[in-house]
């Protein structure tokens, strides 16, 4: 009995998403920092045994968009869910439950939505009442065994409105697990086999991702732009690939959204862009070993957050 599917990882901003999608997996396929807000469109990780093939989709973090790319992100996490057999909601073991988490909850967990006077309010696609949904309470091993059985609790126990009394529990299943030292990752791998159902090998055994080759390489630029960014500028920062590109030499493309930036970027005579170039370098031919030179260019997209047409030039 071959068991297969695919599970979308939901939550805010820098909740864990990608890293416990790469620990899964045990490659990067979805690039991490240590800025909120890092995965800018969706990405698939292939999780494959004997009897089973997982399709993990990993999704921006879910917030109220301040910008065009902000709804952009949204909607793209509207329709990694949209596929999904099981929905992952994410959430960090050491974070109080805010007004975030309850945003995302209301959209894509309550199938059944209870309002005062009893009167239920049903979802205008029932197929959504079909997906499985989980709780996974990531960076378990910061934390001892009774601030973790009280996040279990919390969590169990939750409700989008705290005034009704008719709501249904939101999560079939609720699991903490670590990242970092592996805690009950195996133990999440076998729930999910038991939820999804029968099905075929949708991909090859030997595939971990559906990534395209040229937007991996553009992304694992723009990580190492990020590691050497302040917060407030990591929004402005895309990546796209030159024409002149080939296996071999690398040339990439750094946009930002104003002059001030790009000299950020580029640092004083070059320094800082040199660094990030060397790191690019480092991590691209870790998965691409056949990669020889990278070259980098600095542009400017002014606004580009603001101005949809350069979404699609960005793969987002």
């Amino acid at each position: 009995m071959f068991k297969s599917g695919f599970v979308s990882f939901v939550g805010r901003p820098n909740v864990g998403k990608s890293t416990l999608l790469n620990k899964i997996i045990g490659q990067r396929v979805s690039i991490v920092s240590k800025h909120p807000g890092t995965t800018q469109r969706t990405v698939s990780g292939i999780y494959n045994s004997a009897n089973s093939q997982i399709v993990f989709i990993d999704t921006p973090g879910y917030a109220k968009p301040r910008r065009n790319l902000g709804v952009r992100l949204n909607d793209s996490v509207s329709g990694g869910v949209s596929q999904a057999d099981i929905i992952i909601f994410c959430v960090p073991v050491n974070e109080k439950i805010g007004p975030g988490d309850l945003r995302i909850l209301k959209n894509f967990f309550v199938s059944k939505v209870f309002v005062s006077k009893g009167l239920r309010k049903i979802p205008a696609d029932p197929k959504f009442s079909e997906i499985k949904k989980i709780a996974v309470i990531t960076k378990a091993d910061t934390v001892g065994k009774d601030a973790l059985l009280n996040k279990i609790i919390e969590l169990d126990q939750l409700k989008i409105d705290p005034t009704d009394d008719f709501q249904e529990k939101i999560f079939a299943e609720i699991v903490p697990v670590s990242a970092k030292s592996g805690y009950n990752l195996t133990e999440l791998i076998s729930l999910l086999k038991e939820l999804l159902p029968n099905g075929p090998k949708y991909y090859d055994v030997n595939s971990i991702s559906l990534e395209n080759e040229n937007i991996t390489i553009s992304e694992l630029v723009r990580q190492e732009v990020l590691n050497d960014l302040k917060d407030e500028l990591m929004h402005s920062v895309a990546v796209t690939l030159d024409e002149e590109s080939d296996n071999q030499n690398i040339k990439a493309v750094i946009f930002v959204e104003r002059d001030s930036q790009k000299q950020i970027i580029i640092g004083k005579k070059g320094s800082k862009i040199g660094n990030i170039r060397r790191s690019a370098k480092r991590s691209i031919k870790k998965q691409f070993p056949e990669v020889k030179s990278l070259q980098l260019r600095v542009k400017v997209a002014p606004n580009w957050q603001q101005n949809t047409k350069y979404f699609e030039k960005f793969s987002i």
